[in-house]
This record gives structure tokens, sequence and C-alpha cells, in this order.
């Protein structure tokens, strides 16, 4: 109980100083929309595909050319990105990429079907302007796992056909070859029709965030982190003041003090991640997640982590200077290597590796996740890592701080 007096009371003094509250929380709200608003273009889950005209000739639309051109290239979910244009000769493509009216030009081999039956697919031609690569490397990717899959399938049903052809019942004619055929090549048409070709857009990267976002949780666990400096300078100054030690004269034992102190900053910490994700959410319009409760859960444990590093931090330096110049650091490095700065996918793997170390990795990686939607089973890894954090550091610290 008289831990809890201490931490309202501690709380209650760091909220009364406005410019201090105010300073953590207008700060973070800046920087975020800057690099929010700056970053828009880079970092943006709309990102999509670029538009790619394709200009195609076939001289004999069979079996394999059909079901690349109509049933893939002209298929409804790829217009979006994809466009064809028909043509009657490989001249006229060629001079459709001249005058730049198609990026791409496809020409598809006369009687490209045999190919299956003879195991030897001739290759499809492709040809672009010099500044139309990205254009045909989608064009060329799309063209090869077509042709790939149809190797697999045409390549299994002879191999299958063959054996079949070898058995017994087929030898001593109790089994009807033709009509073994027949079924087996529906079967393996029935198939592939349905498991179309999907092509799709996406983001390339760990994650499918808006700049806005990113760095609305980045900034958010970075500012959070100088309540550390925050925690361990009021330890330290009390104990300057002899505050610690006249508490301590009283009832109240040592280990209710640290605790008390530990509380208090968990609260201070606890208020302001409230504050400061209501406040993007209304001013900067920045989406957290579906799931409240997993935001909530998130942020509290990283606000006990950090509670926990403030009373170890404190026990381990000797005045408040020294936490400054320190803690400043810690604060620094956490945040580089958290991603609280730079994205963390950018980073390589030994600073993958490093990351760990920090606890603003753990939340901001949580939460980026909460913006995507996920199950409470992959939060708990952070929840419990935090968790741990926060004991550890609260122990430790708790066993070597003197109130005098």
């Amino acid at each position: 109980m008289k831990s809890f007096i201490i931490a309202w009371n501690d709380f209650l003094i760091r909220v009364k100083d406005r410019k201090g509250f105010l300073l953590m929380l207008i700060m973070p709200l800046m920087i975020t929309s800057i690099l929010g608003f700056a970053l828009g273009g880079v970092m943006n889950n709309e990102v999509k595909l670029p538009h790619t005209t394709v200009g195609v000739f076939v001289p004999d639309y069979d079996q394999l050319s059909t079901g690349l051109v109509e049933g893939l290239l002209k298929n409804p979910d790829v217009e979006e990105f994809i466009e064809v244009i028909d043509y009657s000769s490989t001249e006229e493509v060629e001079l459709a990429i001249e005058d730049n009216i198609v990026e791409v030009g496809l020409i598809v081999p006369d009687k490209w079907s045999n190919g299956l039956i003879e195991q030897n697919i001739q290759d499809v031609k492709l040809l672009t302007s010099s500044n139309s690569d990205i254009q045909l490397m989608i064009v060329d990717s799309i063209v090869r796992s077509y042709v790939q899959r149809a190797q697999i399938i045409s390549t299994t049903s002879h191999l299958v056909l063959s054996d079949i052809g070898q058995s017994v019942p087929v030898m001593t004619g109790e089994q009807n070859m033709d009509h073994v055929i027949s079924d087996f090549v529906t079967m393996l048409r029935v198939r592939a029709e349905t498991e179309p070709y999907d092509v799709r857009s996406s983001v390339i990267g760990e994650r499918a965030v808006t700049s806005m976002q990113y760095y609305a949780a980045g900034m958010g666990m970075m500012f959070l982190l100088f309540n550390v400096i925050v925690g361990g300078k009021v330890l330290l100054n009390e104990r300057t003041n002899q505050t610690l030690e006249r508490l301590n004269s009283t009832s109240t034992s040592r280990v209710e003090i640290i605790f008390g102190k530990f509380l208090g900053t968990f609260f201070y910490c606890l208020c302001q991640m409230i504050v400061f994700i209501s406040m993007t959410y209304v001013l900067l319009k920045v989406d957290w997640g579906s799931n409240v409760l997993q935001v909530f859960v998130i942020g509290l444990v990283y606000c006990f982590a950090i509670s926990g590093l403030s009373i170890i931090i404190a026990s381990l330096l000797q005045d408040d200077k020294a936490i400054d110049l320190s803690g400043s650091l810690i604060v620094q490095i956490f945040a580089l290597l958290g991603g609280s700065m730079v994205p963390i996918y950018l980073f390589p793997d030994i600073l993958h590796k490093l990351s760990m170390i920090a606890p603003n990795k753990w939340a901001l990686s949580s939460f980026l996740d909460i913006m995507l939607g996920v199950n409470w089973s992959d939060l708990m890894n952070t929840i419990i890592v935090l968790a741990a954090i926060g004991i550890i550091s609260l122990c430790i610290g708790t066993l070597r701080f003197k109130v005098r």
C-alpha cells in the first residue's frame, strides 16, 4: 500500500510538470508527422506494379498460346497493370515498341504446343525498349512461370502414361488405353483450371504499413525510452536530497520505496503512451490496428520494461550528470538498433541480431504486426521478453540500490 502512495505522489509531481509532459508528447508528434508525410511515397502500402502494355503476336492460337494470352495476360485479375494489344506480325510489334505504343513485345513460336509433345518447348521471344527493363522483367517472370507449369504437367503425363502403357492390364488387353489417356488428360485439365495463375502486386519487404504508421510507433517507442533517464534521475536526486533516507527512517522499507518509484515511472510512462497513441489516431489518422486490447497489452509490458530499466540504471550510476550522459547514449543506441530511426528491414544481418537487445525493437515490431492483424500467439514472445526485462531489471536494481 505504501508503494502505491509513493507511486501516486511521484506520478502527480511529473504530470504537474506540464512543460516536460507536453514536450514529451509534442516532439514525437512533430517528428512523426514530418517523417510520415516526407516518406509517404517510400513506405506506402498502396505500392503497385507499374502498368505494362504488351504487344502480342501469335502465329497460331493453339492450346498453349491460348492459355498464356487469353487465360493469363488478359485475365481480369491482372488487367489493372497489364494491357494486351494483338498484332498480326513480328514487324508490327517491333514498330509499336519503336513508337512507344507498347513497352514489351511478346512473340509466340508457331505451333508452340507441339513442343509439349516432343518435350522441347521453344522459347518465347520478348522485345523491349531500353527504358522498360522493369516491365520486361515482369512479363518474363509471368511467361517463365507459365511455361514451367506447362512443362511439369506435360512431363508428368508422359511418365505416368508410359508406366501405364507398360503395365500388365494394358499389355494383356484388360485395360482400355484410350480410355485411360482420356481420363488422365481430363483430370490434368480440370486441375489446371481449378488452380488459376495468379499475378498480384504487393509490397517487397517485411512491412506493409504506411510511413505514418511506422514512424508513429517508432517515435513513440523512442521517446518513451527517455523515461529510463527521468525515472533514474528521480531516484538519484531524492537520494542526494536525503528524501529516500527520511522515508526509510519511517516504517517504510527500502523495497517499498524502490517499488513505489518503479510504479511511479510505470504509471507516468503508461499515461504518456495512451495519450500519444490517442493523439496520433485523432490528429494524424494513424491506424494502430483493430485489436485495441493487443495495443494496450504491448504498451503495458513495454512501459513495465522501461520502468525496470530506470531502477537498474539508477543503481549502477552515482549522480544525475552520469545518468544524463549514459542514459542519453543508451537511448540513442536503442533507438537506432530498435528501428525507431531507420526501418528494421534495411538492417544487415549483424544488426538484426544486435537489435534483439533493444526493448523498443520488440515493442515496435509487435505494434507493426498488430497494425497488420495478428493472433495473440504471435505476440507472446514480445510479451515474455519485455516482462522478463522489467522483472530482472527491477530485481537487480532493488538489490543494488542504496537509499543512503
